[in-house]
């Protein structure tokens, strides 16, 4: 299996969703990943434990993607 540098959550789950984030970072270990609890709960930007590799949430703003591409054509 390959590493990874990072772990991006983004998107409405991904972004808003807590318990998600810890059930799949819970099952992640074996790839250097590790979730503050207190951070995630927080819906901190940066929420990796100690020696974890980073972990992010980078909030998702779908509608205003929409607007610029419609105002590029």
């Amino acid at each position: 299996m390959a590493p990874i540098d990072a772990l991006v959550f983004t998107g409405g789950i991904g972004e808003h969703s807590a318990i998600i984030r810890d059930k799949i970072c819970s099952t992640l270990a074996f790839m250097g990943i590790k979730l503050d609890t207190a951070a995630n709960k927080a819906n901190s930007t940066y929420v990796e434990a100690l020696g974890s590799k980073p972990i992010c949430i980078i909030p998702a703003d779908e509608e205003h993607m929409i607007q610029q591409l419609c105002l590029h054509l």
